[in-house]
């Protein structure tokens, strides 16, 4: 109830049972067309760019993790004035933004936490394979 907005009504549950998964059920209710894990990119609003850390497009795997990460990044003295959380909606919007991001030569990371030098500690990169 505590997190039901005003223009919400609940539903009466009359019965549930449980019952095995069965792929007959995936392909009735599975709805997810995608092939990765949901990521969210960070606008900055003073300019409208995405955020970048160390030439790379910084990713969260997480938005209940963003606090933690802000905490970080302030440390090595980053300034976040403005930003908002986007979530990228499906492969194709993920493919198109990194083969964008590619041709300018930069790289994505995915959880980045920086060292007290602003190197990079840890983080996921995602690079393009025939680069590599």
């Amino acid at each position: 109830m505590s997190i039901k907005d005003d223009n919400e009504d609940f539903l009466e549950c009359i019965s549930a049972e449980a019952e095995r998964f069965n792929n007959h059920i995936g392909v009735q209710y599975g709805t997810n067309n995608n092939y990765y894990a949901l990521l969210l990119i960070i606008p900055l609003l003073e300019n409208e760019e995405l955020l970048t850390l160390n030439g790379c497009l910084v990713f969260l795997s997480d938005p209940l993790t963003l606090k933690s990460y802000i905490n970080n990044w302030i440390k090595i003295r980053l300034n976040l004035k403005g930003y908002e959380l986007n979530i990228i909606s499906g492969d194709e919007e993920l493919d198109n933004l990194m083969r964008e991001y590619d041709r300018k030569g930069i790289a994505g990371v995915i959880d980045p936490i920086l060292g007290i030098r602003g190197e990079f500690k840890r983080g996921i990169f995602l690079k393009n394979i025939e680069k590599l």
